[in-house]
């Protein structure tokens, strides 16, 4: 007697829709937490620079985190024009960075931007993930198990000032899966839209 291909036929294709929307939860429940606070103070005119000088400080992790960072700003700041520079002032514990901060004025930027880190956390999670299974089978038990992920949350101080003056000030945390740097571009994005929509930026 010939078996009815129809439900095997049917419990793959069940199985693969339940496989693509458990597949699609697990990558939207690992995306970078991102949280950008701009204080809200927009200016009364536009501003257009000529040059800005993107500056950072901290430990070694803060200082991988800030070079990826002032990178992708550098990209953005580009689009409109604007020349930058980049400069690592070094931890605040083991170097003057305000002397350091000082010789890099002699470029003469319009602005300084400051990266500045608040605090740098590790912690793990116990998240749901997916394990391996072989569709050929009937005995299929469900496709996914537990996990343990190492998270990262990064807590900054961003301010661009003019002749020591506030042009626009916010505060971020972010927690990623640990050695993710795909969101980057994204915070970049974020910064300078806020930036347009405060006028400190043209848009």
């Amino acid at each position: 007697m010939q078996l009815n291909p129809i439900p095997y036929l049917f419990m793959r294709v069940a199985l693969l829709l339940l496989l693509a929307s458990f597949v699609f939860f697990i990558a939207k429940a690992q995306l970078p937490d991102i949280k950008l606070s701009p204080v809200e103070h927009p200016l009364d005119s536009v501003k257009h620079f000529k040059k800005i000088l993107i500056v950072g400080e901290g430990n070694i992790q803060a200082h991988a985190f800030v070079d990826m960072l002032a990178a992708e700003l550098i990209k953005g700041f580009k689009t409109k024009n604007i020349e930058c520079k980049y400069q690592f002032l070094g931890d605040k514990s083991k170097v003057n960075t305000a002397a350091v901060l000082e010789s890099s004025k002699s470029w003469e930027p319009d602005v300084v931007f400051h990266l500045n880190p608040v605090s740098n956390t590790m912690n793990n999670k116990r998240e749901i993930g997916i394990v391996p299974i072989d569709l050929r089978r009937t005995n299929i038990v469900a496709p996914f198990g537990y996990e343990n992920n190492r998270y990262v949350k990064n807590e900054f101080e961003l301010l661009l000032e003019e002749n020591n003056t506030s042009l626009w000030f916010s505060t971020l945390s972010l927690e990623t899966k640990f050695g993710k740097k795909n969101f980057f571009k994204q915070l970049r994005m974020m910064i300078i839209e806020d930036m347009e929509r405060q006028l400190v930026l043209p848009s």
